[in-house]
C-alpha cells in the first residue's frame, strides 16, 4: 500500500505512483501478461466465430419457419439426419482405413487390461471385455463399438489379447 502523504512530500503525484506500480508489475510478470493477452485474443476469435455460426443458423431457421412455413420439428429432423450422415461417413472412413492399414497394426497391451492398436492413420484404445473403444482418426476422436469395426478386427484383438 502506498502512503500518498510520503509521495506528496517527494513531489510524486498519486497517478504517477500508481502507474509506477503498474509498470513494475508488468516488468516483473511480462510473460504472464503476454500469455493472458494472447489467450484473450484467441478466445475472442473463437467465441466470435461460434456466435456468427449461431446467428446465421438462427436466421436460416427463422426464414424457413416464418417465410416457407417449415415446421420446427422438420428442421430438428434435418439436423439429426446431417449429424447421422456425418457420423456414418466417419465410420465408413475408419473402416476403409482399417482395411488398408490393418496388416501393419502394432498392438500394445497394458497390465490393467487396456490395449492400444496403432496404424498409420488410426489409433484404437480399448479395454479387455469392453465392447466400446476410442478411435482416433485424422484428428477426430470417436467412441465406437468394436463390432462396428468388423469381424476381422474383433478376432485379431481377441487373438492378440490371448497371446499376451
Amino acid at each position: 500500500m502506498l502512503h500518498f502523504s510520503l509521495l506528496k512530500a517527494n513531489g510524486i503525484s498519486k497517478g504517477e505512483a500508481v502507474l509506477s506500480q503498474i509498470f513494475g508489475l508488468l516488468k516483473d510478470y511480462w510473460v504472464l501478461v503476454a500469455i493472458c493477452l494472447i489467450l484473450l485474443f484467441v478466445l475472442r476469435i473463437f467465441f466470435r466465430a461460434i456466435f456468427r455460426i449461431a446467428v446465421i443458423a438462427a436466421i436460416v431457421c427463422f426464414v424457413l419457419v416464418f417465410f416457407f412455413h417449415v415446421p420446427p420439428a422438420k428442421i430438428t429432423q434435418w439436423g439429426k439426419q446431417v449429424s447421422s450422415t456425418v457420423d456414418d461417413s466417419l465410420k465408413q472412413s475408419i473402416q476403409a482405413a482399417i482395411q488398408k492399414e490393418w496388416k501393419e497394426a502394432k498392438y500394445t497391451f497394458h497390465p490393467d487390461g487396456s490395449y492400444e492398436i496403432q496404424t498409420t492413420h488410426l489409433k484404437i484404445i480399448g479395454k479387455k471385455g469392453d465392447p466400446t473403444a476410442t478411435v482416433y482418426f485424422n484428428g477426430h476422436k470417436v467412441e465406437i463399438n468394436i463390432n462396428d469395426l468388423g469381424e476381422q478386427v474383433k478376432r485379431d484383438i481377441e487373438q492378440q489379447q490371448l497371446g499376451h
